[in-house]
């Protein structure tokens, strides 16, 4: 196929089959070499209509139209890397359902519409690597319900919708590698309970968010190499049972919390080029303890940590309390909280007069205390006199 300009519009295909071969057995089409257009003959799919596999790579490809595809109704694969794609229409593969396989790796495309890849209810795998745009529609990823891999790598998303996830209930791989990310976002993940590998390596994430990942309960490698990171609070991940690598190496953190490693399943861990610890160690029969004999120094900061200042806000009055390191407002895990970690005068200043915070009593539990023996002495505190000044 040769048409560099796309001007010429083809309307049949024309060539000779295998003996006894008709326009109706192809499955496979695969250009010739040198093959160059920039568009896509509906041509192709009205002579090819049974066809289950396109391979238009390296072809110069400018632009996806609305019926460039639509009469391929059973094609399940379709590689279009390795061409120079700017504009896909609006419901460019609205009559490919059955798709499973969707490459679009190294294209020039600077946006996406959101309605692309509607009705691609059965696709499996999205490639979009290596292409520039920096956002994305919340809802361009809406009717892909099945799909189980999500590649971005080497974009320049700095940021994205936070709902844009929210339909991808099956998804197992997410790589959103080699962009331009400095904060996440708690809801891109509350709805991925089937992911299992996690790729952000190469942005500029400086902090990980209370639960960021404890939704995805799955979980068995996260790979956060090469960003700002500088302190690990366990409270990030949650209790992910599952998870076995964990690659965190060439960030600035100089405090780990312990917890990560004593409630996850980690055998693998890549911590080099940190600044508390430089090594890596890898699955093997003393892998546990190894790590909390190379981690210690990372512990030993993580327990001094300055406490952090939070403001706890009451129908009656705000005020302003100490916590002591891993205690982080609305999130007062019993693992890294407790009670004997509190000073006299912060659980004193913990109560106001009359109303307590909801929130904080749900969570601020100790290990060592019956739930009912510790709402008795609430309810004790509750009704003493404030002596907060």
């Amino acid at each position: 196929m040769y048409n560099p300009s796309g001007t010429y519009n083809f309307t049949r295909v024309s060539g000779t089959h295998l003996q006894g071969k008709t326009d109706e057995d192809v499955r496979y089409i695969v250009p010739t070499a040198n093959s160059n257009t920039t568009n896509v003959p509906s041509a192709i799919c009205d002579t090819f209509q049974n066809a289950t596999r396109i391979d238009f790579n390296s072809m110069r490809l400018v632009h996806i139209g609305v019926n460039s595809f639509r009469n391929c109704k059973g094609l399940e694969y379709l590689d279009l890397n390795y061409n120079l794609i700017t504009e896909i229409d609006d419901y460019a593969f609205e009559g490919n359902s059955n798709l499973l396989r969707l490459y679009l790796e190294r294209n020039e495309l600077t946006r996406i519409h959101e309605n692309v890849f509607t009705s691609l209810v059965n696709l499996k795998m999205l490639v979009l690597t290596y292409n520039q745009f920096s956002v994305l529609p919340e809802n361009v990823f809406t009717s892909l319900i099945n799909l189980k891999t999500l590649d971005l790598n080497f974009n320049k998303i700095n940021d994205l919708p936070k709902n844009i996830f929210a339909s991808l209930v099956n998804l197992e791989s997410l790589v959103l590698t080699n962009n331009e990310l400095k904060a996440l976002r708690v809801e891109w993940f509350e709805s991925l309970n089937q992911l299992k590998s996690l790729y952000l390596r190469s942005n500029k994430i400086k902090e990980l968010p209370s639960n960021i990942f404890s939704s995805s309960k799955e979980l068995i490698s996260i790979e956060l190499g090469f960003n700002n990171l500088s302190v690990i609070h366990s409270n990030s991940f949650g209790i992910l049972s599952n998870l076995t690598y964990l690659y965190v190496n060439n960030n600035q953190i100089n405090a780990f919390d312990q917890n990560l490693i004593d409630d996850t399943g980690v055998r693998t861990l890549d911590f080099r080029e940190n600044m508390c610890a430089d090594f890596s160690i890898y699955d093997d029969s003393d892998t546990r303890l190894q790590m909390r004999l190379q981690l210690l120094k990372c512990f030993e900061n993580y327990n001094n940590l300055e406490p952090e200042t939070t403001t706890v806000a009451t129908t009656t009055t705000t005020t302003a309390i100490t916590l002591p390191p891993g205690c982080i407002a609305g999130n007062l895990d019993k693992r890294v909280c407790r009670l004997e970690d509190v000073d006299e005068e912060f659980r004193d200043n913990f109560f106001t007069q009359n109303v307590l915070n909801n929130e904080f009593k749900e969570n601020f539990k100790n290990q060592s205390f019956a739930i009912e023996e510790l709402e008795r002495k609430i309810a004790e505190l509750a009704h003493r006199p404030c002596a907060c000044s």
